[in-house]
């Protein structure tokens, strides 16, 4: 019996086949779910790993034209501003009630630094994030990915590291892992490494797939966010914390941000349509259907149960109660 990378259990655990379905390559992937910690996990990565990482990867696309972007920047700094300072801002508020919500200036708050909080993205493809970051007045940021063919140096003073995060040196404030987590093998030794340059007051925000979710109950080896085999570790929340209390930290915050693609693409992925087919989804799904997940995924996400979330992590607060007097 396979024994589980997070707990290192053997008992119980329940193998699946699961196929290649993004790219439509269709090869068949050993993976299993730990019977304690409940984390889903490939048994053995393929050793040509990267080649299911083509130069067309989502991640890894052209943001050169975001970096130059001055009316979004005006706008972002404003709603940053609205979002972290006293008094907030009038334009700041107006532009939040049309545009998309900007989820950072939380995460800044968290590290109790605002803007000046010094930002790692851990295997952030070409930045994106970190360019919306930038662009909003967040001046310390910096990104990290070994699959980049080189460094990449935006003209705002953005930098991206052709690097792994055990070479990289610096004490950060706030380091993401932003759907990056689950494709990274000995993820206890990630977890250590990322302490070794978190700042004493420091969180750690990791946003990955969750296989405590109803999508994966659903559709289980079909279920789209399995992503075989680029996703090594699918967990949970039992299997993050038993991660967090070996490296030292405790979970103090999660939300869930899952969309309805969880559904949509996984009735494809059933069927047997690859993602590379372009085929729309209202040629497949029942009338209604779109409308169906849509709300299921809203609801699923205020109840904890949607498939992709995140968890802010810090070292644990001291608990010692004051001597009585």
């Amino acid at each position: 019996m396979a024994e589980c990378g997070i707990c290192a259990n053997t008992k119980d655990n329940t193998p699946y086949r699961v196929w290649e379905m993004q790219l439509g390559a269709r090869q068949a992937f050993d993976y299993f779910q730990c019977g304690q910690c409940g984390c889903l996990q490939i048994v053995r990565p393929p050793d040509n790993l990267a080649d299911y990482y083509p130069s067309g990867y989502f991640s890894f696309r052209d943001q050169q034209k975001l970096a130059r972007h001055p009316l979004r920047a005006w706008l972002d700094r404003a709603r940053v501003r609205n979002a972290l300072q006293a008094g907030g801002s009038l334009l700041g508020a107006l532009a939040d009630r049309f545009a998309k919500p900007l989820d950072y200036p939380a995460w800044l708050a968290l590290t109790g630094k605002g803007i000046e909080a010094r930002v790692l993205d851990v295997g952030c493809g070409s930045g994106k994030l970190l360019l919306r970051m930038r662009l909003g007045g967040v001046a310390h940021c910096t990104g990290i990915d070994p699959f980049l063919a080189e460094d990449l140096h935006y003209p705002n003073g953005l930098r991206i590291h052709k690097q792994a995060l055990g070479e990289r040196l610096g004490e950060f404030d706030l380091i993401m892992f932003h759907h990056a987590f689950e494709h990274m093998d000995r993820p206890h030794e990630v977890l250590a490494q990322t302490v070794r340059l978190l700042a004493p007051a420091g969180i750690v925000l990791i946003r990955v797939p969750l296989a405590d979710s109803e999508a994966w109950e659903r559709y289980r080896e079909h279920w789209c966010n399995l992503d075989a085999p680029r996703h090594l570790y699918l967990h949970t929340r039992a299997s993050l914390e038993h991660l967090a209390r070996r490296a030292g930290l405790e979970i103090f915050a999660t939300f869930r941000d899952s969309t309805p693609s969880q559904f949509i693409i996984s009735e494809l992925y059933r069927r047997n349509i690859p993602g590379s087919a372009g085929v729309k989804p209202e040629s497949v799904l029942e009338p209604g259907q779109l409308a169906e997940f849509r709300a299921l995924t809203e609801r699923l996400n205020r109840e904890g149960r949607g498939d992709m979330g995140g968890f802010f992590f810090r070292r644990p607060r001291s608990t010692t109660a004051a001597p009585p007097a």
